[in-house]
């Protein structure tokens, strides 16, 4: 897999899968699940921790949250995310930056940090397919000349 773990390495944390599941089981284990009666992971970033925390704990994975339901995600950064489901008032990050307002910030928190973090499905692939999808969304041709370039260039910056 092309990994930006040098993009990562600069300026945060690049995780392998193994150590992305061992993270994985670290949050688990500060999480009491006693109340939850499902998880709920965050499209699309936080679904691999949901599947996680869902293998560690047992419980479901659910399409929508209830009060019942824990929310989770990769990141939490400025809590923006998190303020999307309001009915849901439990929620945990794997990593948390610490800049969310105190009522979205994560109740659950694997691990505080400051930089950027590299998942493992984060590839380099991924990054320009972005750039594309950017293009097309502002209506321009990624195949025109003059932009078909543009994806590689975005990501060596």
């Amino acid at each position: 897999m092309d990994a930006v773990a040098s993009t990562a390495q600069n300026a945060g944390l690049a995780l392998t899968w193994p150590e992305f599941r061992l993270r994985c089981l670290d949050l688990a284990r500060k999480i009491d699940f006693s109340p939850f009666d499902s998880i709920f992971a965050v499209p699309t970033s936080g679904v691999c921790v949901g599947v996680e925390l869902s293998s560690f704990s047992g419980l479901p994975l659910v399409w929508e949250p209830t009060e019942k339901t824990l929310v989770v995600d990769d990141v939490c950064d400025s809590g923006r995310t998190f303020e999307r489901w309001p009915n849901a008032p439990v929620r945990a990050a794997l990593f948390d930056k610490g800049r969310a307002p105190r009522s979205v910030a994560p109740n659950y928190v694997g691990e505080t940090v400051s930089g950027w973090v590299a998942f493992p499905w984060e590839t380099t692939k991924k990054i320009e397919s972005t750039v594309v999808r950017q293009l097309e969304f502002l209506g321009e041709n990624p195949n025109r000349e003059g932009l078909r370039e543009t994806p590689e260039r975005v990501r060596k910056s």
